[in-house]
């Protein structure tokens, strides 16, 4: 995933000029996204909840690859789409993310989660990413 490419794809979509435009479409600060560019990182749990509120197909805007717009699908029918090799490869790498307490990582997931909880039933006040262990957020003091 190029953060050039991906740029350009939100540009495309929204009819955009400027970086300072996706930015503050992202909900991110004008030094944050240029070190995020700097760094090739892509802010993927900003663009999932960008890619949810505009209806656009995550897939098509992180590879290309796909429609623009997201199908008409329930979300519930997920599980149904992978084989249960697949669920238990996706079981196995959702406890090492939590595992490893990776905060970003677990807030993608939990979005996610949450948009796959069925129609009518509230998402969860106790999410990982609020319960996560503190010790993933420590910083160097230097």
């Amino acid at each position: 995933m190029n953060f050039e490419t991906v740029l350009a794809r939100i540009k495309e979509v929204k009819a955009l000029r400027h970086d300072s435009e996706v930015a503050a479409l992202l909900g991110l600060g004008k030094t944050a996204f240029a070190e995020r560019k700097r760094r090739n990182s892509l802010p993927v749990d900003k663009l999932a909840v960008f890619c949810e509120k505009e209806s656009i197909n995550m897939n098509w805007i992180l590879s290309g690859r796909g429609r623009k717009e997201k199908c008409g699908q329930d979300n519930n029918n997920m599980r149904g789409l992978l084989s249960t090799k697949n669920q238990e490869r996706l079981v196995a790498q959702i406890k090492r993310i939590f595992k490893e307490g990776d905060i970003g990582k677990i807030a993608v997931l939990q979005y996610f989660l949450d948009l796959m909880a069925p129609a009518g039933k509230k998402p969860r006040k106790d999410s990982p990413a609020k319960t996560a262990p503190k010790t993933a957020e420590k910083r160097d003091p230097d």
